[in-house]
């Protein structure tokens, strides 16, 4: 991966793997956390991650599942706990807000 990434949702789609948000696993040690607001992309064949456009905003300790090709993020953790869901369209590259969770 091109970033440290601890709490970090992972899920396989279309032969490829995605890791998404996150924290910067060393920040613990410095009392600081770096919470990350994007993904990365695995792709196998060539054994290479790339980053994937970010999200609405930093957290990590989120829920993905994939439906219709589309990844979905639920929830998560950025100092409170995140009432949120948002779609990844996998051919666009591009993040967008659905209704809440509950």
């Amino acid at each position: 991966m091109q970033k440290r990434r601890d709490r970090v949702a992972v899920v396989s789609c279309n032969e490829f793997l995605y890791a998404i948000g996150g924290h910067e696993s060393s920040s613990i040690i410095n009392k600081s956390i770096i919470r990350h607001d994007d993904g990365e992309r695995y792709d196998p064949k060539c054994n290479q991650w790339t980053l994937i456009t970010s999200f609405n905003r930093p957290k990590e300790g989120l829920g993905i599942t994939v439906v219709n090709n589309q990844l979905y993020i639920v929830g998560g953790f950025d100092d409170k706990i995140l009432n949120e869901m948002e779609k990844y369209d996998i051919e666009t590259d591009k993040w967008k807000k659905v209704e809440n969770v509950y």
